[in-house]
């Protein structure tokens, strides 16, 4: 029932001829439901390092964008290691730019693009709207994000984090995090940016280079990641999205979950969901 209910909205929209944007679980689902269609009528928006036995990955620097990935700066693959277009020459920057095969794919002229779901989280990346954009089954897992804080690490950290902290384990962090909205702003407009001396003219080589010297978890960044958190509970209303457990003698740890904002899709496009479990909060 499901298949027949995906295919039969796919070829619907073919029917219309609309511009259609479509996400969907995996690549591997995608694949297939293009193929189900007229040649020329969809095509298949795949990631940096897709490849297979016939097929080298789509990016000569994949390598590095898998090291970006991991590193949580995946959002900015696009600008570090592909660049903007130059008006005066039509060109990026990167020396792989011209025979690269995840750039070409975006110069498909077929007005049903598949994509994985991950690509929702990901900022638009060029001006094509689509006339609707259909999310394909359940896409939480997408956008769900997790991150975990040691007690005694934040409590080290001074009294901003530790009143902070406490207030998450005392059950009353909105009220403290609204006491202290000025400093948490304050902290986090005075962080460093903590990103590699990457560019896009390096090849994946020296990528992978500087990013061997990049500490990608480094105490700082953890606690911003707090403060960021705290202060998403405190605007969302959403108390509950930061938890502490106790391991006994004021140890332990706290942690947070939240849903990622899709990016992707911009506001104006309608949004069709074909997913039974959604919820409204997500929606």
């Amino acid at each position: 029932a499901r298949r027949s209910s995906r295919a039969g909205s796919v070829f619907c929209i073919n029917a219309r001829a609309l511009v259609t944007d479509y996400f969907v679980p995996s690549v591997a689902l995608a694949i297939e439901q293009a193929a189900r269609l007229p040649e020329g009528a969809a095509t298949v928006i795949r990631g940096r390092s897709h490849g297979d036995a016939n097929n080298p990955p789509l990016c000569a620097k994949h390598e590095a964008a898998t090291a970006l990935q991991k590193a949580g700066l995946g959002h900015l693959s696009a600008p570090l290691l592909c660049g903007k277009i130059d008006p005066a020459t039509g060109r990026r920057p990167c020396p792989h730019a011209r025979e690269c095969g995840y750039l070409k794919q975006f110069n498909d002229r077929a007005p049903i693009r598949f994509y994985a779901h991950e690509w929702l989280t990901l900022p638009e990346r060029e001006k094509r709207t689509p006339d609707v954009a259909v999310i394909d089954e359940s896409f939480r897992d997408a956008l769900e994000r997790h991150r975990a804080w040691n007690i005694a690490d934040l409590f080290a950290a001074g009294p901003l984090y530790r009143a902070l902290a406490a207030a998450v384990a005392d059950g009353n962090l909105i009220e403290v995090a609204n006491a202290h909205a000025n400093a948490m702003d304050s902290a986090l407009e005075a962080a460093p940016l903590l990103l590699p001396a990457v560019h896009p003219e390096m090849n994946a080589g020296e990528v992978l280079a500087k990013l061997a010297t990049l500490d990608n978890d480094t105490s700082e960044r953890r606690r911003l990641g707090f403060l960021r958190a705290v202060k998403r509970a405190a605007e969302n209303n959403t108390p509950a999205s930061l938890w502490h457990v106790s391991s006994g003698q004021g140890a332990g740890k706290i942690h947070a979950a939240w849903l990622a904002p899709v990016k992707f899709i911009a506001p104006n496009v309608p949004r069709l969901f074909l997913d039974a479990s959604a919820a409204a909060a997500i929606l």
